[in-house]
C-alpha cells in the first residue's frame, strides 16, 4: 500500500550472489534478524524478534511512492544455474490476478490455517502467504525440526493443526514414505505439489493413506507467477503421467514449433505462456526480456 518493492533474500546465499542482487536492486532498506556488516552497504533494519524492532545506523525515512497497477510488486530472484541470477518482475497486476485464482482453486476461507513451508528467497512462498492473508485465514510458519525426517514433518504438521500445506514436489514424495506409520491430523484437507513431476505410485501411496486429502498438482514459472496450470488429481481415473493440468482461468497456454504454430497433438514443440499472470520482464535487462517476453508470450524453455 506504500508502493515499496518486496525484494525476498536468503542470507545463506553465497556472499558474492548477495552483493550481486543487491548492487543490481539498489534497496532503500534490509530487514534482517542479525545485522550483516559483510553485505552490500545498504541501511539495514535489524528485529530482535518477531514483534519488537530496533533500527540501528540508518536514516532511511518511509516515504510515500507514486505507484500503479504495473508497479512490481516484488522482484523474485531465479537460481541462476545456468549463469548469472535473473530479477523477475511481478507486477502488482500481476500479484493480484494470481491471488485471487488461488484463493478460488485452493477453496481458502478464513477457517483455515495455511503451511508457511518455502524459503521466502523462493516464489512458493508468495502462495503460501498472501492468498492466505488475503481471505482472512492463518499464516503458520513451519518449525525449524520438519525437515530432520518425515516421521518428525507429520508430527510437527499434527500438532500445527494445518489445514492447507504446499510443498515442493520431490519433499513430498519423500514425505510420503512416512505415511503408512502416521495418522494424520483429521484437519489436514488439501496438500498442493509443484516443482517438479509427480509419479503415480507416490500418489497411489497418497490415496491409500490420505484419501481425504485434496491432492493439486501445479506447474508454473516464476515469471507466470507462480504457478500457470494446476490439476487436481484423482487417482481413480490416472491414466499414464500425472498431468500438471489445465491453464488457470486467466492464463493462455501453447505448444508452438519455431515458427510460432502450434504443434499437432503428441508432437514436441515449445510451451508459452501468456496473459496478465506473466512477468513485465527481467529487472534491468532489456535484452533477455525481449528474447524471452514476446509477442507469444512468455517462452518457457
Amino acid at each position: 500500500s506504500c508502493g515499496k518493492t518486496f525484494l525476498p533474500l536468503d542470507l545463506k546465499l553465497p556472499l558474492h550472489r548477495l552483493n550481486l542482487i543487491l548492487a543490481q536492486t539498489e534497496p532503500a532498506v534490509m530487514v534482517v534478524l542479525k545485522q550483516r556488516s559483510d553485505v552490500s552497504q545498504t541501511p539495514q533494519i535489524v528485529f530482535s524478534d518477531l514483534f519488537e524492532a530496533s533500527q540501528q545506523d540508518t536514516t532511511t525515512q518511509s516515504a510515500s511512492t507514486t505507484h500503479t497497477f504495473d508497479t512490481p510488486a516484488y522482484i523474485m530472484y531465479t537460481s541462476g544455474s545456468t549463469g548469472e541470477p535473473k530479477g523477475v518482475q511481478i507486477t502488482r497486476n500481476n500479484l493480484a490476478y494470481f491471488i485471487d485464482e488461488a484463493i478460488s482453486l485452493y477453496q481458502l476461507s478464513l477457517h483455515d490455517r495455511v503451511l508457511q513451508f518455502s524459503s521466502t528467497s523462493f516464489d512458493a512462498c508468495i502462495e503460501e502467504i498472501f492468498p492466505a492473508l488475503w481471505c482472512g485465514a492463518s499464516v503458520v510458519i513451519r518449525t525449524d525440526d520438519m525437515h530432520s525426517s518425515p516421521a518428525q514433518f507429520w508430527q510437527s504438521l499434527n500438532g500445527l493443526t494445518i489445514s492447507v500445506m504446499s510443498l515442493p514436489t520431490a519433499f513430498w514424495k519423500t514425505v510420503c514414505q512416512a505415511l503408512p506409520e502416521v495418522q494424520l491430523n483429521a484437519c489436514l484437507r488439501q496438500c498442493i505439489i509443484g516443482g517438479e513431476a509427480a509419479d503415480r505410485d507416490t500418489v497411489q501411496l497418497w490415496q491409500q493413506h490420505a484419501p481425504t486429502v485434496r491432492l493439486v498438482n501445479t506447474y508454473g514459472p516464476t515469471e507466470a507467477t507462480v504457478i500457470a496450470t494446476a490439476e487436481v488429481i484423482n487417482p481413480d481415473t490416472l491414466i499414464g503421467d500425472v498431468p500438471i493440468g489445465a491453464p488457470l482461468s486467466y492464463v493462455s497456454a501453447q505448444v508452438l514449433d519455431q515458427h510460432g504454430f502450434p504443434v499437432a497433438p503428441h508432437m514436441i514443440g515449445e510451451l508459452y505462456l501468456k496473459g496478465p499472470n506473466v512477468s513485465s520482464g527481467y529487472w534491468q535487462d532489456t535484452a533477455l526480456s525481449t528474447q524471452c517476453f514476446t509477442e507469444l508470450g512468455y517462452k518457457t524453455g
